[in-house]
């Protein structure tokens, strides 16, 4: 069997580096008092509580991807380079633009300046 091998994400790589530096992580990419964080799902009820987002209403619950769906609104938004963005988050240039594309800068301005020449 051949093993695809690829560069690893540059952003991933400077933070596990600076995790290493720092004695965040010593053995495993995720850790917590020193011992390999097994799944990020057990402590995530907690990071929300701590957090003050915890609610029983269910139209209000925060989960995990709430953040990403955030992050990336957050990101394009600002303007910043939607293969960037994709590369960060782990989403596609494709699913990217056809999800968060309304949220890009300037994504509307020749429709809104189209409209405004209507009937003129």
């Amino acid at each position: 069997m051949v093993r695809e091998t690829r560069e690893p994400d540059p952003v991933w790589l400077a933070h596990m580096r600076r995790w290493h530096r720092l004695g965040i992580s010593q053995r495993a990419v995720i850790e917590f008092n020193g011992k390999p964080v097994r799944s990020v799902r057990e402590g995530w009820s907690t990071v929300v509580e701590l957090a003050g987002l915890a609610t029983e209403n269910k139209q209000e619950k925060v989960i995990r991807h709430t953040m990403r769906h955030t992050a990336i609104t957050w990101y394009l938004d600002q303007g910043v380079d939607i293969e960037k963005v994709s590369l960060y988050c782990g989403v596609s240039v494709a699913t990217i633009r056809k999800t968060y594309r309304h949220v890009m800068p300037g994504t509307f301005d020749d429709l809104l300046d189209a409209a405004h020449q209507i009937g003129r």
